[in-house]
């Protein structure tokens, strides 16, 4: 009885001193979180303090606190970005770290580092090109037109930048953008945009501590769909004093300064905005080869009078030219010619006004009506363009799709015409090769027509 005696109260103390070894150990904190500047965390039962950590570049720093949250703005971190976890502590114990490793990035707040709403028309750090419109009601600057865009001086490792795109859900019409480090256009980059906001990542995993430029292109052309720039942001900073070009050229066109179909392979493929990159175009190209702030305003189909691929026929570029952009019926906001004064005026229309002409050519006099109504607004649109810039060059250029003696004819004969008015006025005719779509030029063709034009420029211009 007496061995049976204290086997039980041997496990009756076995029991007790087991019951009183219970841990007390520490939940690791959950559901943490970083809130603009508060980080969070649900209370840990048993929990006095909690013990939050912050690592950057491999070193690591501590704050106590009594409560399950902390203003990281109050702690007086250093510039950059760390690693923050949190655990939970008592006098007797703790708990592990949380390993969510969430980021926070402390800002000197004397440096730039982002562009949001009304900063995105902040020209001492953005250059944007061609005709982009800072949209109120958006609160996002709008980009239309082929090869507009923006560009930026940053240090820092990355930089990125919110998108919203029209029409990204169409095979056919969705915008591209091109995006080029340091002017290294061997290695550009260009991305579909396939949702309405696109947070896209322009250059990541730059390592060093040196100012490097990044541009973003609008490839694709307006009337196709169009995009706004809603954030510009980097992890570092951006410099101030954005480069300014020695020449502005702007480009007057249709289909061939779109670069319309010249990445058809093979050349009979239907158009689509992938298959057409405005920065191989003639124009782009150009502009790149002469290192000028250059603008396109062009679109597909139209003519500088009528074309048959417009509805309504007449909608036409010269009218549209005095807006910012093209819609169906050629009208939008006024746009304000004082935003950019090129030293060159490069127009190449005609193209879609023979179509229409062609059209009539069973009907003499309608013919003859169409084709002396083309040349009236051809030299009209001459003179406009003389009289906002009255120094600027302008060549008349044709050829691009091999339109054949009707156009050759008569761009010779407002040439002469003109001439004796605008001095400082040229005429070039370059053919292309109808390889890419739709019997458009093909990139090759376009890097063959920039070449030729780019040494009439310099001919002509002494550039």
């Amino acid at each position: 009885m007496l061995k049976k005696f204290n086997l039980i109260t041997l496990i009756i103390i076995c029991i007790l001193i087991l019951t009183g070894c219970k841990s007390d150990k520490l939940e690791t904190p959950t559901n943490f979180k970083i809130e603009g500047n508060i980080a969070s965390w649900s209370v840990v039962e048993n929990a006095t303090k909690y013990r939050v950590e912050f690592i950057k570049e491999g070193q690591s720093m501590k704050r106590v606190i009594n409560t399950n949250q902390i203003n990281l703005d109050e702690q007086n971190l250093a510039e950059g970005t760390y690693i923050v976890n949190v655990q939970a502590i008592n006098d007797k114990e703790e708990s592990a770290y949380t390993t969510d490793n969430l980021e926070y990035t402390v800002r000197d707040e004397s440096k730039v580092y982002s562009f949001k709403e009304d900063e995105l028309t902040n020209s001492r750090y953005i250059r944007w090109m061609g005709r982009t419109y800072y949209s109120n009601l958006k609160k996002m600057n709008m980009v239309y037109h082929t090869a507009s865009g923006f560009e930026v001086k940053f240090i820092g490792t990355k930089v990125t930048t919110r998108v919203f795109a029209t029409n990204y859900a169409s095979e056919t019409n969705r915008p591209f953008v091109t995006v080029v480090l340091d002017n290294d256009f061997e290695n550009q980059k260009r991305i579909a945009l396939t949702t309405e906001y696109t947070d896209l990542v322009l250059v990541d995993n730059i390592t060093d501590n040196e100012i490097h430029t990044v541009t973003l292109y609008k490839s694709s052309e307006s009337q196709d769909s169009k995009i706004g720039i809603e954030e510009i942001t980097t992890t570092g900073e951006f410099i101030a004093d954005t480069d300014v070009k020695q020449y502005k050229i702007e480009f007057i066109g249709d289909s061939g300064s779109c670069g319309f179909g010249n990445l058809s392979i093979p050349y009979g493929s239907d158009y689509s905005t992938e298959i057409s990159d405005g920065l191989h175009s003639f124009a782009s190209l150009t502009g790149i080869a002469l290192d000028a702030d250059f603008q396109i305003f062009a679109a597909s189909g139209w003519g500088v009078k009528a074309s048959v691929y417009t509805n309504p026929n007449t909608v036409n570029v010269f009218d549209a030219y005095k807006n910012y952009d093209f819609n169906s019926q050629g009208a939008t906001m006024k746009y304000d010619f004082s935003r950019f004064t090129p030293d060159l005026v490069v127009i190449n229309l005609g193209t879609n006004d023979y179509s229409y002409i062609k059209a009539a050519e069973t009907e003499p006099t309608l013919y003859n009506k169409r084709l002396q109504d083309y040349k009236d607004q051809y030299k009209a649109l001459v003179n406009f363009v003389h009289g906002i810039y009255p120094q600027a060059h302008i060549i008349m250029l044709h050829g691009l799709m091999n339109e054949g003696k009707v156009i050759a004819d008569a761009t010779n004969e407002m040439y002469a015409e003109l001439k004796v008015t605008i001095p400082n006025l040229s005429t070039i005719e370059i053919n292309g090769d109808g390889r890419g779509a739709s019997n458009h030029p093909s990139a090759a063709s376009h890097e063959t027509i920039s070449k030729a034009l780019v040494e009439h420029i310099k001919q002509t211009l002494n550039w």
